[in-house]
């Protein structure tokens, strides 16, 4: 019960923590787009903002120059002597009231004569279209419209601490060429920006945009809350003005003086030297995105409940089954094969439990197999051992008998002969013990290791093998040399070493070397070299002590094997150094009786 709450509690873990997470990714995302997207919309609504007061701009320019053009301008001007009481003609009215009579276009038109007197002009009240609201004046002007100092400028250009903007351009004849008159146009960006930014079909600022002004001194020429206008932007809008000086344009979060949170993007209107911000509210699109980020994360905490219950119960479904493919898989560890794990068709373990049920029918055969396998190597391993040593002993009595003819006189050889053929006989006898006793002739059935004198043992294993030899034999022993090993045993090693010393100088005569030391670590070493046929290294390294390997052309391959085997469960080491055609040497190094 206390396991099946500890898999609830983690599968919820499990869900909420997926849960959770996805929703947050989600919150973010959400946010971030938002972001995104509200500086794209910014960053257009100023590009169309800026594109059309320049282009209105350009437009009152054409027009201003047209109507300096105009026929109806260059006749006035020639006739002013003649004029009678101040009249204006008509069609000069006409033309100057078409000029001013568009909101957020030209609201005043100032005629010099060729001597810079005013003489005419034309004023429309500012934010109003309304018919017959152009005022002419041809005297007392009000105010008084100072002349201007040159023919005309190629810009609108700014009066001072204001937000009225002047273009002049000069009169032209009939042959287009200045004829010594001036039309000053005065142009009040305020105007021009409130049209852009009210109640007109064509608006392109809406509800949620703020549009901020300002022109070269920092001063705020038009700002929707109109109380800042006329103010430095440095004290009305710190943080945007702090943006403009570093960037000549940008994007940047403002909180302007009403409190809203607004994204603006800014640029400069090089035409009239002037900067200009278009801001959106980005209070209500990060809300939104607030709010439905709340909504997934709480949508999150409420669905992983049901998630966590419904994968527990599908786990709870599986588990029954694996625990069943678990007891059959235990039951294989312990070797436990007679055995079937049954599952019904609609358990979804049931595919694992017939695979396990196959693979426990082919491990049972397999094991029949490996233990017949077993039985043929082990009989095969005897035979091949008991075959090395019948070997031996063979050629040990074949030595002894090639001898008998040359040294049969010598009194010492016969009693040698004598000892010699009796331990041959003895090896006999015990390898027909062996064969009795298959099951524990690989068994290891010689007695445990003890402290042994090695002297007695070569000088033994010398005189049944090597002393009648052909071969020149040098022997180098110390009066004695204690070791710890099962003497039965290592005599067999010596006598294996020295044999196939003797069999590699058969083709000629040769010299074999039997010394006897200590290391200088206190070790025994048996050092046992031939003048004979030698090993190539490739065999040496690949080949050397291990079974059914060998260089001879009539031979079993066990013999080193063995004598590797004997040594390693002495404690000990078997190493050789061999050169072709100069011959091997092996040395034996055994555990010393120095504890």
């Amino acid at each position: 019960m206390k396991a099946g709450r500890r898999s609830l509690l983690t599968y919820l873990s499990l869900c909420l923590a997926s849960l959770l997470l996805l929703a947050a990714f989600n919150y973010w995302n959400a946010l971030r787009l938002v972001e995104r997207t509200l500086a794209d919309q910014v960053q257009q609504d100023l590009n169309i903002l800026t594109g059309d007061v320049d282009q209105r701009i350009e437009e009152q320019e054409k027009e201003t120059r047209r109507l300096s053009a105009s026929k109806p301008v260059q006749e006035f001007l020639d006739s002013l002597p003649s004029i009678e009481n101040h009249q204006v003609p008509v069609n000069v009215a006409s033309s100057f009231a078409a000029l001013l009579g568009e909101r957020g276009g030209i609201f005043k038109l100032s005629l010099f004569d060729r001597n810079r007197v005013l003489r005419l002009q034309a004023e429309r009240p500012l934010n109003t279209v309304e018919d017959g609201s152009v005022v002419f004046r041809t005297r007392d002007f009000k105010p008084q419209t100072q002349p201007v100092d040159g023919p005309q400028s190629i810009q609108f250009s700014q009066v001072p601490k204001t937000s009225v903007w002047r273009y002049s351009t000069p009169v032209l004849n009939e042959t287009i060429k200045p004829d010594g008159g001036v039309l000053l146009a005065e142009l009040d960006l305020a105007e021009v920006f409130l049209d852009r930014d009210g109640g007109a079909e064509d608006r392109i600022v809406d509800d949620h945009q703020d549009v901020v002004v300002w022109d070269s001194e920092d001063r705020i020429i038009y700002y929707s809350q109109r109380s800042l206008q006329g103010q430095p932007i440095q004290n009305a809008m710190p943080e945007l003005a702090g943006a403009v000086q570093s960037h000549t344009n940008g994007i940047r979060q403002q909180r302007t003086s009403s409190g809203g949170d607004y994204l603006f993007a800014f640029a400069p209107l090089p035409r009239l030297n002037i900067n200009v911000a278009v801001g959106r509210d980005r209070s209500t699109a990060v809300a939104s995105a607030h709010r439905w980020g709340l909504a997934g994360l709480a949508l999150a905490f409420a669905l992983s409940i049901p998630a966590a219950l419904f994968i527990d119960r599908i786990a709870q479904r599986k588990s029954a089954g694996i625990a069943r493919v678990s007891e059959g898989l235990t039951a294989v560890a312990k070797g436990q094969l007679d055995q079937r794990v049954e599952l019904q068709s609609t358990d979804e373990a049931r595919a694992m439990a017939d695979d396990l049920n196959v693979l426990m029918e082919r491990m049972r055969a397999q094991y029949a197999r490996d233990a017949e396998a077993r039985q043929f190597e082990s009989f095969f391993r005897i035979s091949a051992m008991l075959t090395h040593d019948l070997k031996n002993s063979i050629e040990a009595l074949s030595l002894i008998v090639g001898n008998m003819e040359r040294h049969f006189n010598n009194e010492q050889f016969r009693i040698d002969a004598m000892k010699s053929l009796t331990s041959a006989t003895d090896k006999l006898r015990a390898l027909v013990a062996r064969l009795s006793r298959p099951v524990t002739s690989l068994s290891g059935e010689h007695g445990m290791p003890s402290k042994v004198d090695l002297v007695p043992v070569l000088n033994r294993v010398i005189k049944a093998t090597a002393a009648s030899s052909h071969h020149q034999v040098e022997v180098k022993l110390p009066p004695e040399l204690f070791a710890v090993v099962n003497s039965e045993r290592v005599e067999e090693v010596f006598e294996n070493l020295i044999l196939n010393a003797l069999e590699a100088m058969t083709k000629k005569p040769g010299k074999l070397t039997i010394e006897a030391d200590r290391t200088s670590h206190g070790e025994v070493v048996i050092i046992i070299s031939d003048t004979g046929c030698g090993m190539s290294q490739k065999f040496i390294e690949e080949s050397l002590f291990r079974p059914f390997r060998t260089t001879k052309k009539s031979g079993v391959g066990l013999g080193l094997f063995t004598c590797s085997e004997i040594v390693a469960g002495s404690g000990g080491r078997i190493e050789a150094e061999s050169v072709e055609g100069l011959g091997t040497t092996f040395r034996v190094v055994l555990p010393s009786d120095v504890s």
